[in-house]
């Protein structure tokens, strides 16, 4: 006899996390990485040492939440910016853009 399951449960897991260099042009993020770190934890140093990049980690992600970055629609915004500009060149000066 064989069994399969058709309907699996699909567990999800969390993204590891990365700081995004785009945070340092806001001048916000270094206060927001300060209040991660003060925030209170009573254990042995190391884990206290966890603790803290824990809150400071938690504290920029749920900030970053709260900020309109948006990748996909600023690189889309670019590439139809590209494409007038290959098309104004072309009309305006006869000649052909390289691909």
């Amino acid at each position: 006899m064989l069994l399969i399951d058709t309907c699996p449960i699909v567990q999800r897991r969390n993204k590891r996390f990365m700081f995004d260099r785009r945070w340092l042009q806001f001048g916000e993020v270094g206060k927001v990485v300060e209040e991660g770190c003060q925030k209170p934890v009573h254990a042995t140093k190391l884990f206290e040492v966890a603790c803290k990049i824990k809150n400071v980690r938690i504290s920029l992600l749920n900030w970053n939440k709260t900020l309109k970055i948006n990748s996909a629609i600023r690189i889309k915004e670019l590439k139809e910016k590209i494409k007038k500009v290959k098309e104004s060149s072309i009309q305006n000066k006869g000649v052909s853009w390289p691909l």
